[in-house]
């Protein structure tokens, strides 16, 4: 923004020498952390009308927009966009609409990997953008566009705009006639100065306040692509185990450790970035340099990771030649089928008995498992069908074949999960007793120091101990609450205790607490995998955090007892603090509109929720190595292959072709050009 004094010296010398100009090209511009910058005057009044549509558009969909008007395009041969959106250092989910009102264009500049298909801008332009333009509504273009823009991230139509017709040239309106400002001149001259010296204080302030929601909002930026690219890589390095799964189960592991070794090396680079993330989202105040400084330290691992596992791509994807092994993977996968709608039945069975034992809480993880399978199932055998059409036609079969196999896989986990989560349960109910018999005994210990502090822990104790033998239809949760009234009466004890005593104590509530931090990661961890298209960056870093703290309870055990205790107590409750903020995730996710599908649409969009990742028609791409190939560059998540691109296979995959296209508007003209990480969309008005 211009300060208080440029203005008003241009306010003046506006009046003084006014007169009708030729409007004046622009060259790119520094936005100067600025979300709109009207040079011409086009938004008059409507200002907060547009920065309302692009909060909107960020709460919706995660995308910026920004805004530009000037009078022409000028300075840039690859696009006046691009250039300004490369100068200003615009990311992945960063929009730029520039407008160049009296020459009548438009240039909507987006990054190559934007979450959006062509399609989908495509509409955006016809439906939302030009015919505001048209009509000379430029804020309404502006608010169109976004609102448009958040329409289609969440699979809906573009919305037909609310127009509101203007005058054609904005940047003229304000030149005033030679008689007009002879006669107003000394007024203005004495009102600029008044106006200088009252405002200039308060536009310091101002410009200090414009700087800082900048620089938030540019650090907002950066968290937000670290923790999509995060999201990416940890639902690539799921895929691609599986993939080596299925890899060793057909070849063995000798001729498939090469890739074993490279998911080994990616995760451990995308653990350090999770690690990272956790203390993004911890209660330490980082100061905004560091904050940065350790997002761009994400990135940079994501990108690492990234690379280990392209490394191998082309080799996995001839080990595994799905095209010419489909002919005989297909009847495999078929037999399949039967068992499994058996054992669902069975499992759903086993659920409702689980019930009259454990109440709604204690099987929350695993609760809608078995219909979950079942609609797994459902893509498995849709996905079979397709396969033996294409067999019988001659044609490519992998693309379905690895669906089919994917979607049993899934089907198996889910079922596997509510096995292991109802073992882990029964378990627990065995250490309660256990729990409840240690407890006691400390009470007892303890009324022989009766102080004001161990008297209110022996409370605390009490009524944990009551509500533990009350809560065996929830023994995790009543085990994990009597371990923290217990804990309590031991810190109080210590001081009456022999350090060889305290040990003691710490192995022996170790077991406990290990084994209930293994059951609430292990429940947190299945639920994350099996919904991984629809949960965010939190959990998975809670669930990460969870598991790192347990494997160093698991570690300190025999050296350290005492902080191998308070580890695996932390395990706990960041795995119940993971497994609570992906089943909100999972809740946001079904309550959010989605497009009407049907058929293969709708179960191509159902794999994506459950496996993460994006759906075209039939396809699956869920990140990884796949069946098919990338087109590559870094898409931060959901489409294709591994990272970039289409994941080709069974995917009717997404034109990207570039350049004219003429619509049936009349003298409509649009064109799209790429240069550098940006590809600009162009269109007169």
């Amino acid at each position: 923004m211009r300060s208080v004094r440029t203005l008003a010296v241009a306010a003046l010398a506006a009046v003084l020498i006014a007169a009708p100009t030729a409007a004046q090209a622009a060259a790119p511009i520094d936005l100067g952390g600025e979300y709109v910058v009207d040079q011409v005057g086009a938004l008059e009044d409507r200002g907060p009308e547009v920065l309302d549509a692009l909060d909107r558009l960020y709460d919706q969909s995660g995308l910026q927009l920004f805004v530009v008007y000037v009078d022409r395009f000028d300075g840039a041969e690859d696009g006046w966009a691009d250039a300004t959106a490369e100068r200003n250092g615009l990311g992945r989910n960063d929009v730029l609409l520039a407008v160049a009102t009296d020459d009548r264009n438009y240039e909507l500049s987006t990054d190559l990997d934007i979450p959006l298909t062509e399609a989908q801008l495509d509409d955006v332009e016809a439906i939302a953008l030009e015919p505001s333009l048209r009509e000379n509504d430029w804020a309404g273009a502006a608010v169109a566009t976004a609102d448009g823009l958040a329409a289609v991230a969440q699979g809906l139509p573009v919305p037909e705009p609310d127009i509101t017709p203007g005058e054609p040239d904005p940047g003229q309106r304000n030149a005033f006639p030679w008689g007009t400002v002879l006669l107003i001149g000394l007024g203005v001259l004495a009102a600029a100065i008044v106006v200088f010296l009252v405002a200039a204080a308060v536009a310091r302030r101002r410009r200090a306040a414009e700087l800082s929601r900048a620089a938030a909002d540019r650090e907002r930026e950066l968290e937000t692509r670290a923790g999509g690219m995060l999201v990416a890589l940890d639902d690539a390095l799921t895929t691609s185990r599986q993939e080596l799964g299925f890899a060793i189960a057909e070849f063995g592991e000798q001729a498939t450790r090469d890739f074993a070794v490279a998911i080994d090396e990616a995760a451990a680079q995308v653990g350090e970035a999770f690690q990272l993330r956790q203390q993004l989202d911890d209660t330490t105040q980082e100061t905004p340099e560091q904050r940065a400084a350790i997002s761009r330290r994400i990135i940079q691992l994501c990108e690492g990771a990234d690379a280990v596992l392209d490394a191998q791509l082309d080799a996995f994807e001839a080990l595994r030649d799905l095209e010419k092994a489909a002919p005989t993977l297909v009847p495999e996968l078929g037999a399949r089928l039967t068992p499994l709608r058996e054992r669902i039945a069975t499992t759903a069975a086993t659920l409702t008995a689980a019930g009259q034992r454990f109440d709604e809480a204690a099987l929350a993880a695993v609760a809608g498992n078995a219909e979950q399978a079942d609609e797994v199932l459902r893509i498995a055998d849709t996905s079979l069908t397709e396969a033996r059409a294409r067999l019988a036609a001659g044609t490519s079969a992998a693309g379905p074949a690895r669906a089919a196999q994917v979607a049993l896989a899934q089907a198996d986990a889910l079922l596997d999960a509510v096995g292991t989560h109802l073992r882990n349960l029964d378990e627990a109910a065995q250490r309660l007793d256990a729990a409840i018999a240690d407890t006691e005994s400390d009470l007892t210990a303890a009324g022989s120091a009766p102080t004001e502090e161990v008297t209110r822990a022996i409370g605390d104790a009490r009524a944990a101990l009551d509500r533990a033998r009350a809560g065996r239809r929830s023994p995790v949760e009543a085990a994990q609450e009597l371990l923290s009234a217990n804990a309590q009466l031991d810190a109080v004890l210590t001081a009456v205790r022999t350090e060889q005593e305290n040990r003691a104590r710490a192995t022996t509530a170790l077991v406990t607490a290990v084994q209930a931090a293994r059951t609430r990661v292990a429940a947190a961890a299945q639920f994350i995998d099996t919904r991984r298209g629809a949960v965010g960056a939190g959990p998975r870093t809670r669930l990460s955090e969870a598991q790192r703290q347990l494997l160093d309870a698991e570690t300190l055990g025999q050296t350290d007892p005492v902080a191998a205790l308070g580890r695996a107590q932390h395990a706990s409750a960041l795995a119940d603090s993971a497994l609570g903020l992906a089943r909100a995730d999972r809740d946001r996710w079904s309550a959010a509109p989605h497009p009407a599908q049907s058929g293969a649409a709708e179960l191509g969009g159902l794999l994506g929720y459950l496996l993460g990742g994006d759906d075209d028609g039939y396809g699956y791409d869920g990140g990884g190595w796949s069946s098919g190939r990338r087109s590559g560059g870094w898409s931060g998540g959901s489409s294709g292959g591994l990272f970039g691109g289409s994941s080709g296979g069974w995917s009717s995959g997404r034109s990207s072709s570039s350049g004219s296209r003429r619509s049936s508007g009349g003298s409509r003209r649009s064109s799209r050009s790429s240069g550098g990480s940006r590809s600009s969309r162009r269109g007169r008005f």
